[in-house]
């Protein structure tokens, strides 16, 4: 872009200060604040096991060692959060790459800053026993919801198409990811696609009649931070030490996984049993990939496939990427051909 080589002369040496004062060993929880503290940021939020990191940064005080002013505002879903950034809700947001490419069509200032985490297996389908279903094949036929344009929607879509069939093959509709466990308990519908904590929520309501189904391997999705262009511009100083505080609270994941689990389970309100079988799932980083590039442009062609837009021409991927913070704060952790 246009703006990097200005920003980058500004922001070398800043970044340079930074690094130094607060290292990036995210162990040390102990150190004192720095003495230049930033105006606040809010950032929009989803309670997924994707968002470990800015959980863990928030709770075990990485954000505040930083001098950072963060609050979180929640949202049910990554969907609902990029809404919530949209609107003028917050500075910044965490959605996965569906939502934030289904946006980037209407939307040619959004930015996407670093993924903080990817899964190979978040997502899940739910379904209850006494409707006949005991593998994805017995999806067939079936009325199944999820959340429309969204990372488990382009998940179903996934399991359809390996078992075959396709969105036309069962009745499908739309629900807000919180509505979904109560409709399934009520038999409203048969199966939804999801991921915690509503998969659990399901689980509980249903006890034994409830069936779950994974796909390892089957979509690797992505968490991303993501901005728009005024906040990404204005605050760039403050958004290298966002991105050395997250680097630290991953590497205190790394080093104490017991501490950083239990308070992703208090975030998430699920069962610390639940997040030993999450844990090893989850890839938290800092970092902007190659892999994730391909990840969006795979959404946007499925996105245009699937009519969520009307747009004939999808957006250039890198232009959503602002790099400069990153490459700032971790220089290392850049693998994008730019």
């Amino acid at each position: 872009m246009q703006t990097r080589p200005t920003a980058y002369r500004i922001l070398f040496p800043l970044a340079i200060l930074a690094a130094v004062s607060l290292g990036l060993c995210a162990c040390d929880r102990t150190e004192p604040a720095p003495k230049t503290n930033f105006p606040p940021l809010t950032m929009c939020i989803d309670l997924s096991p994707t968002n470990a990191l800015t959980l863990i940064a928030d709770a075990d005080g990485f954000f505040s060692a930083a001098g950072l002013d963060i609050t979180l505002k929640e949202y049910p879903s990554g969907k609902l959060a990029l809404g919530g950034l949209l609107a003028g809700e917050c500075d910044l947001t965490t959605s996965a790459e569906i939502p934030v490419m289904i946006a980037s069509f209407a939307h040619d200032d959004l930015k996407i800053l670093a993924s903080l985490a990817n899964s190979y297996n978040v997502n899940r389908v739910i379904a209850r026993r006494d409707r006949g279903i005991r593998t994805l094949a017995d999806l067939r036929g079936k009325r199944i919801s999820t959340q429309r344009g969204s990372a488990v929607h382009f998940f179903l879509h996934l399991v359809l198409a390996k078992q075959g069939y396709g969105e036309e093959d069962i009745t499908l509709s739309f629900l807000p990811a919180v509505e979904l466990p109560q409709a399934l308990a009520h038999g409203d519908i048969d199966a939804f696609s999801m991921r915690e904590p509503f998969i659990s929520e399901a689980q509980k309501l249903l006890g034994d009649n409830a069936v779950v189904f994974a796909e390892p391997g089957l979509y690797s999705s992505y968490q991303l931070l993501v901005g728009r262009g005024t906040t990404v511009t204005h605050h760039s100083e403050q958004l290298v030490a966002l991105l050395q505080a997250l680097s630290r609270a991953k590497q205190f994941a790394l080093h104490e996984p017991d501490a950083a689990k239990k308070t992703f389970a208090r975030a998430l309100a699920i069962e610390p049993a639940r997040v030993d079988k999450l844990w090893p799932e989850l890839q938290l980083t800092v970092e902007l990939s190659q892999s994730m590039l391909h990840n969006l442009e795979s959404a946007a062609a499925w996105i245009q496939a699937a009519h969520l837009v009307e747009a004939e021409t999808p957006p250039n991927v890198l232009n959503l990427v602002w790099s400069v913070p990153l490459k700032l704060a971790s220089p290392d952790v850049m693998t994008i051909v730019e």
